[in-house]
Protein backbone atom coordinates (compact mmCIF):
# COMPACT_ATOMS: atom_id res chain seq x y z
CA UNK A 1 0.00 0.00 0.00
CA UNK A 2 0.84 3.36 -0.24
CA UNK A 3 1.42 5.78 1.53
CA UNK A 4 -1.27 8.53 0.41
CA UNK A 5 -3.85 5.69 0.16
CA UNK A 6 -3.18 4.53 3.51
CA UNK A 7 -3.38 8.46 4.66
CA UNK A 8 -7.36 8.39 2.94
CA UNK A 9 -7.70 5.04 4.34
CA UNK A 10 -7.27 6.45 8.01
CA UNK A 11 -8.79 9.53 7.61
CA UNK A 12 -12.07 7.57 6.10
CA UNK A 13 -11.56 5.41 9.03
CA UNK A 14 -11.95 8.05 11.82
CA UNK A 15 -14.20 10.96 9.83
CA UNK A 16 -17.09 7.77 9.56
CA UNK A 17 -17.84 7.59 13.26
CA UNK A 18 -16.92 11.18 13.78
CA UNK A 19 -19.69 11.93 11.20
CA UNK A 20 -22.21 9.01 12.73
CA UNK A 21 -21.87 10.60 16.61
CA UNK A 22 -22.48 14.54 15.08
CA UNK A 23 -25.72 13.05 13.21
CA UNK A 24 -27.13 11.82 16.01
CA UNK A 25 -26.08 13.77 18.53
CA UNK A 26 -28.07 16.81 16.14
CA UNK A 27 -30.85 14.44 14.97
CA UNK A 28 -33.28 14.59 18.53
CA UNK A 29 -36.49 13.55 19.08
CA UNK A 30 -39.50 15.22 17.38
CA UNK A 31 -40.81 16.86 20.27
CA UNK A 32 -37.50 18.93 20.47
CA UNK A 33 -37.12 19.33 16.59
CA UNK A 34 -40.82 21.31 17.14
CA UNK A 35 -40.20 22.57 20.28
CA UNK A 36 -37.05 24.23 17.65
CA UNK A 37 -38.92 25.57 14.64
CA UNK A 38 -41.73 27.02 17.22
CA UNK A 39 -38.53 29.30 18.71
CA UNK A 40 -37.28 29.47 15.01
CA UNK A 41 -41.02 30.91 14.11
CA UNK A 42 -40.99 28.34 11.22
CA UNK A 43 -43.90 26.74 10.92
CA UNK A 44 -43.81 22.75 12.00
CA UNK A 45 -44.32 20.48 9.88
CA UNK A 46 -46.65 17.59 10.81
CA UNK A 47 -45.29 13.97 11.00
CA UNK A 48 -47.43 10.95 9.09
CA UNK A 49 -48.86 10.06 12.80
CA UNK A 50 -49.92 13.66 13.34
CA UNK A 51 -51.80 13.26 9.87
CA UNK A 52 -53.41 9.62 11.16
CA UNK A 53 -54.07 11.30 14.13
CA UNK A 54 -55.83 14.17 12.84
CA UNK A 55 -57.59 11.73 9.98
CA UNK A 56 -59.37 9.90 12.99
CA UNK A 57 -60.18 12.36 15.35
CA UNK A 58 -62.44 13.28 12.20
CA UNK A 59 -63.86 10.30 11.26
CA UNK A 60 -65.02 10.03 15.60
CA UNK A 61 -66.54 13.65 15.44
CA UNK A 62 -68.67 12.78 12.02
CA UNK A 63 -69.41 9.41 13.65
CA UNK A 64 -70.66 11.29 17.27
CA UNK A 65 -72.48 13.90 15.14
CA UNK A 66 -74.56 10.54 13.00
CA UNK A 67 -74.98 8.91 16.31
CA UNK A 68 -76.76 11.69 17.58
CA UNK A 69 -79.12 11.86 14.99
CA UNK A 70 -79.73 8.03 14.81
CA UNK A 71 -82.95 6.64 15.59
CA UNK A 72 -83.55 5.11 19.26
CA UNK A 73 -84.35 1.60 18.84
CA UNK A 74 -87.69 0.30 18.76
CA UNK A 75 -89.05 -1.79 22.31
CA UNK A 76 -89.88 -4.86 20.83
CA UNK A 77 -93.59 -6.15 20.66
CA UNK A 78 -92.56 -9.80 21.54
CA UNK A 79 -90.15 -11.89 23.08
CA UNK A 80 -89.06 -14.30 21.07
CA UNK A 81 -87.52 -16.80 23.60
CA UNK A 82 -90.85 -17.03 25.45
CA UNK A 83 -93.24 -19.34 23.97
CA UNK A 84 -96.76 -18.53 25.65
CA UNK A 85 -98.50 -15.58 26.82
CA UNK A 86 -98.55 -13.91 29.68
CA UNK A 87 -100.49 -16.35 32.42
CA UNK A 88 -104.41 -15.84 32.89
CA UNK A 89 -105.95 -13.78 35.23
CA UNK A 90 -106.46 -15.97 38.81
CA UNK A 91 -109.99 -16.63 39.59
CA UNK A 92 -111.15 -17.91 42.75
CA UNK A 93 -111.99 -21.78 42.04
CA UNK A 94 -115.01 -22.03 44.25
CA UNK A 95 -116.23 -18.89 41.87
CA UNK A 96 -115.81 -20.76 39.06
CA UNK A 97 -113.47 -20.64 36.09
CA UNK A 98 -114.17 -17.84 33.59
CA UNK A 99 -112.04 -18.24 30.27
CA UNK A 100 -110.30 -15.30 28.57
CA UNK A 101 -110.15 -15.65 25.02
CA UNK A 102 -106.41 -14.06 24.27
CA UNK A 103 -106.17 -12.25 21.06
CA UNK A 104 -104.95 -14.25 17.90
CA UNK A 105 -102.12 -13.25 15.85
CA UNK A 106 -104.71 -12.18 12.41
CA UNK A 107 -106.43 -9.65 15.35
CA UNK A 108 -109.71 -12.28 15.65
CA UNK A 109 -110.69 -13.10 19.30
CA UNK A 110 -112.39 -16.77 20.39
CA UNK A 111 -116.22 -15.80 21.66
CA UNK A 112 -115.62 -17.02 25.50
CA UNK A 113 -119.08 -18.84 25.19
CA UNK A 114 -117.45 -20.48 22.24
CA UNK A 115 -114.27 -21.20 24.01
CA UNK A 116 -115.70 -22.59 27.13
CA UNK A 117 -117.49 -24.88 25.46
CA UNK A 118 -114.61 -26.34 23.45
CA UNK A 119 -112.12 -28.74 25.52
CA UNK A 120 -109.38 -26.40 26.95
CA UNK A 121 -106.71 -29.30 27.11
CA UNK A 122 -105.73 -31.56 24.16
CA UNK A 123 -102.98 -34.81 25.37
CA UNK A 124 -100.07 -34.45 22.16
CA UNK A 125 -97.81 -36.41 24.24
CA UNK A 126 -95.75 -39.36 26.42
CA UNK A 127 -92.79 -38.92 28.06
CA UNK A 128 -91.66 -41.68 30.33
CA UNK A 129 -88.60 -42.97 31.87
CA UNK A 130 -87.12 -45.54 34.25
CA UNK A 131 -86.42 -44.24 37.98
CA UNK A 132 -85.14 -46.98 40.14
CA UNK A 133 -86.69 -50.05 37.77
CA UNK A 134 -90.23 -48.30 38.14
CA UNK A 135 -91.68 -46.05 34.87
CA UNK A 136 -92.48 -42.51 35.21
CA UNK A 137 -94.46 -40.73 32.86
CA UNK A 138 -95.18 -37.34 32.16
CA UNK A 139 -98.09 -36.08 30.18
CA UNK A 140 -97.35 -33.01 27.48
CA UNK A 141 -100.67 -31.35 27.54
CA UNK A 142 -101.81 -28.55 24.92
CA UNK A 143 -104.01 -25.87 25.81
CA UNK A 144 -104.60 -22.05 26.99
CA UNK A 145 -101.60 -20.97 24.21
CA UNK A 146 -99.23 -23.12 26.60
CA UNK A 147 -97.42 -26.29 26.45
CA UNK A 148 -97.76 -28.47 29.47
CA UNK A 149 -95.18 -31.24 30.82
CA UNK A 150 -97.12 -32.45 34.11
CA UNK A 151 -96.50 -35.49 36.12
CA UNK A 152 -99.24 -37.15 38.52
CA UNK A 153 -100.52 -34.66 41.23
CA UNK A 154 -99.27 -31.59 39.51
CA UNK A 155 -101.48 -28.32 38.52
CA UNK A 156 -102.54 -27.53 35.12
CA UNK A 157 -103.53 -23.83 34.55
CA UNK A 158 -104.37 -23.73 37.84
CA UNK A 159 -107.78 -25.68 37.28
CA UNK A 160 -106.88 -29.25 36.61
CA UNK A 161 -105.21 -31.63 38.82
CA UNK A 162 -103.55 -34.56 36.86
CA UNK A 163 -105.20 -37.98 38.34
CA UNK A 164 -103.32 -40.80 36.20
CA UNK A 165 -101.78 -41.16 33.22
CA UNK A 166 -102.02 -44.26 30.78
CA UNK A 167 -100.27 -44.74 27.72
CA UNK A 168 -102.73 -43.54 25.18
CA UNK A 169 -105.05 -41.13 27.91
CA UNK A 170 -104.38 -38.94 31.10
CA UNK A 171 -106.69 -38.31 33.66
CA UNK A 172 -107.70 -34.55 35.09
CA UNK A 173 -109.61 -33.35 38.01
CA UNK A 174 -110.98 -30.20 37.67
CA UNK A 175 -111.33 -28.46 40.48
CA UNK A 176 -113.50 -25.74 39.49
CA UNK A 177 -116.36 -27.92 38.85
CA UNK A 178 -115.42 -30.88 40.57
CA UNK A 179 -115.19 -33.35 37.64
CA UNK A 180 -112.76 -35.63 36.09
CA UNK A 181 -112.42 -35.13 32.95
CA UNK A 182 -110.36 -37.79 30.34
CA UNK A 183 -108.13 -36.66 27.34
CA UNK A 184 -107.23 -38.92 24.72
CA UNK A 185 -104.17 -39.37 23.36
CA UNK A 186 -104.22 -37.52 19.56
Amino acid sequence: MTRPFRTVLVTLACALPLAWLAATATRGDAASTREAQAEAGLPAAPTPADVVVAELDGQAERLRQRLANAPAPRVPARDPFRYRLPDLPQTDPRAGFAVVAPARPHGRAVAPALASAVEPLRFVGLAEDTVEGVPVRRAILSGFDQLFIVGVGESVAGRYTVQAIGADAVELRDEAAGERLTLALR
